[in-house]
């Protein structure tokens, strides 16, 4: 079918039923053949598509087929009801511009209610057609735990925040452990995709160059965006559903964050020790471990093995007669034990001889003594470390994202030390709860690999740290109750593959070297073509490609969406400007709250037709944007008259007013002075634009919710001055 705009070649179109694409060839009208005029057997074409693509596709006329739009059709991936679109761009030259016209909907790969990752590739040998299907994990496949690596810059710190902001979105809250600063970032958002939001961010020489980059940024940010399917409402969508809390151990520059409990029994302790001895064994265990870790930093484990069975039998020995190791006190409490012990014997020596030797309790001591002395007292000051500083509940219908920022902790055993607390009281928690079948919280580190061997916080065989037994608690028992775990790591041959079998999807971009490669694809357990294709993706994958293999065990290959935060490393400093800059527009937002209020009250009192219709609009304002801005205009028509019975003082004028039309009525009183602030002369004239809603109706413009939004804090402007200035009720 052939669409004229005019005699030249701009304005041609040619809209082709996709079912005349057969076999790899397009059956092209009468009408194309004769503007491109070959008298060859066959002759090259040339094609660009709506993302920029070059095709170079070869015209039969004696056939009227157009051959070669294999790839681009694997690409744009249509239905049978959609139309494929060719304009002429220089006949001379002979270029096109081509593109699809969707009429039929693409069903999602997984259920709706998943999580948008990114877009699915088809694959056909080693290469990749890119899918206009979306890619979704089931909120299920969550539950088994989701693992991801990928070499330094292959996008998997991306795709974990990508996850991240999905479940915000889907009501489940997340606690993050953030070493690097670059987690903390998603608490960036943006309201719009102004470039004055990105100012603060890009780089640049002068104020000039940096407004200019902002430019460039918020222009490239939006194509994005836009290119996986999102847009500024789905920006504020998630600024609106996402509540941040960054707590900082050791600092002041977050929420601190105490823990004034590394040693404190489960409320539970004793239920627990006579319903589940190995359980009760296995806590005291982990926490005597974590630590004495943080006792002897860098320490072999075997040199310090007689310290870390005392402290464990002197934690036992609490937890079994009630005595409380919380806080200072407890850390007190623990002291006196450790240089009086309440038992005589460890195992079937006495405790001097087991511990005494060559001065060892008293070098235990004075390191115990050291965690109640000097800066380490810092690990006690700010909130207490408690499973309800999550609220993984919600938060007045808000999603909670919970990052423990690290960044200031230089000693891996500090940092493995809090990942261990926070898995143990998020493992206390989860004990209290009934199982369920949907997911109630995530926890993600970005890194478990982290230095590697006995600096992992997941080490494989031999190491051990004091993080891996509590990350292995919710690994294998955080499924029941709904605790879904997001592990990833630049170095997957430092981790323990054993664990991660039970984590149900795997997502794997670029890896570096050949042993991270056969490692995951030992992990991955793929086999034939897939194996081949896994492995060519692996060496192959671009930023933001990754290879998932699912719980039922399907390999798709993905490119990982845009964030709807701003991804970039936030150092400690700026979270603090950002944190104190989010107090003061609360506190902003709080006082014009209440002095929104007071006008409210006050204009319900003393014009209370006014009132009604101001409710009346904000009620329409959502969902019919005409009949709120045509109830936005009868309101302001009553202030007027309202304001032309003060101030017209003259019959003659008074009289003037009533017989003219709404927009002369303003101008009148604009005329006697009656507007003297800028920024209100500039709210009426928005507000006089929309004074003829049924002419701008006739002449087929049409009403967004925006412009009644926008109307709508224009009339609350002038209701506020008309209230506390002009009648000063």
């Amino acid at each position: 079918m052939k669409e004229k705009g005019s005699n030249s070649e701009e304005g041609l179109k040619y809209r082709i039923p996709i079912r005349k694409f057969k076999r790899g060839y397009l059956e092209v009208p009468k009408e194309f053949l004769e503007i491109v005029n070959s008298v060859l057997d066959k002759e090259p074409l040339f094609f660009r598509d709506t993302d920029g693509r070059e095709y170079i596709l070869d015209i039969y006329p004696a056939k009227a087929l157009l051959g070669g739009l294999g790839e681009w059709y694997r690409v744009v991936n249509p239905n049978l009801e959609d139309y494929i679109i060719i304009e002429p761009l220089d006949l001379d030259k002979k270029r096109f511009f081509i593109s699809l016209e969707q009429r039929g909907k693409i069903p999602p790969v997984d259920q709706p209610e998943g999580l948008y990752v990114g877009k699915e590739y088809s694959m056909v040998g080693g290469r990749k057609y890119e899918l206009s299907r979306d890619f979704y994990i089931p909120l299920n496949h969550l539950l088994t735990h989701v693992f991801i690596c990928g070499a330094i810059g292959s996008g998997k710190t991306v795709l974990g925040k990508a996850i991240v902001e999905e479940c915000a979105m889907k009501g489940i809250p997340s606690i993050i452990i953030d070493l690097k600063g670059d987690l903390t970032s998603l608490m960036l958002t943006f309201d719009s995709l102004d470039p004055r939001n990105f100012v603060r961010w890009v780089d640049g020489r002068d104020e000039h160059e940096k407004k200019k980059n902002a430019a460039q940024e918020a222009e490239r940010y939006q194509q994005k965006l836009y290119s996986f399917g999102f847009d500024e409402a789905k920006l504020r969508e998630f600024r609106e559903k996402a509540v941040f809390k960054i707590f900082t151990p050791r600092s002041s520059k977050g929420i601190p964050l105490a823990f004034a409990s590394p040693l404190a029994a489960p409320k539970d302790a004793m239920r627990l020790y006579k319903t589940d001895k190995e359980a009760f064994d296995n806590l005291v265990g982990s926490l005597s471990n974590a630590f004495v870790d943080r006792l002897y930093p860098g320490t072999k484990r075997t040199k310090i093995e007689n310290e870390r069975n005392y402290i464990y039998e002197l934690v036992y020995h609490c937890w079994l007669h009630g005595i409380n190791l919380e806080g200072k006190e407890g850390m007190l409490s623990l002291l006196r034990l450790a240089e009086e012990p309440p038992f005589k014997e460890i195992g079937g020596l006495p405790v001097d001889d087991y511990i005494n030797a060559g001065n060892r309790r008293r070098r235990l001591v004075n390191k115990i003594n050291t965690l109640l002395s000097g800066a380490e007292k810092m690990w006690f000051e700010g909130i207490p470390l408690k499973i309800e500083l999550f609220n993984l509940d919600g938060v007045a219908g808000k999603t909670q994202i919970s990052i423990i920022n690290l960044t200031e902790l230089e000693h891996f055993e500090d940092r493995s030390f809090v990942v261990a607390q926070v898995t143990y009281e998020i493992y206390n928690w989860m004990r209290t709860l009934h199982g369920t079948e949907s997911p109630r919280v995530l926890f993600f580190i970005d890194e478990i690999g982290a230095g590697g061997g006995k600096q992992a916080f997941y080490p494989s065989f031999p190491y051990e740290s004091a993080s891996k037994w509590g990350i292995n608690y919710l690994i294998r028992q955080g499924r029941a109750y709904g605790v879904c775990c997001l592990l990833a790591t630049q170095n997957p041959g430092d981790v323990d593959y054993k664990g991660l079998g039970n984590c149900g999807t795997w997502m794997v971009g670029k890896l570096s070297t050949d042993r991270d490669r056969k490692k995951v694809m030992e992990g991955m357990a793929v086999w034939g073509s897939d194996a081949e294709r896994v492995k060519y993706n692996l060496v192959n994958a671009d930023t933001g490609d990754f290879v998932v293999k699912d719980v039922r065990g399907n390999v798709r290959y993905i490119k990982e969406r845009w964030l709807l935060s701003y991804h970039r490393l936030l150092t400690l400093k700026e979270v603090t400007e950002l944190i104190n800059e989010s107090k003061s527009q609360e506190a902003r937002k709080d006082e014009k709250e209440g002095e929104d209020q007071r006008v409210h009250e006050k204009l319900r009192s003393h014009e209370p037709k006014v009132y009604d219709l101001y409710i009346e609009a904000s009620r329409l304002c959502a969902v019919q944007p005409e009949s709120c801005l045509n109830t936005i205009r009868k309101a302001l028509e009553a202030l007027c008259n309202g304001i032309a019975l003060e101030t017209l003082t003259e019959k003659k004028e008074l009289k003037k007013f009533r017989k003219s039309l709404f927009s002369d009525q303003v101008e009148l009183l604009k005329s006697k002075g009656v507007f003297k602030n800028r920024k209100l002369i500039a709210s009426i004239e928005f507000l006089k634009k929309w004074g003829d809603i049924a002419s701008h109706y006739q002449e087929g413009e049409e009403f967004s919710v925006e412009d009644a939004r926008l109307a709508l804090r224009s009339l609350e402007k002038v209701i506020s001055w008309y209230v506390q200035e002009f009648r000063k009720y």
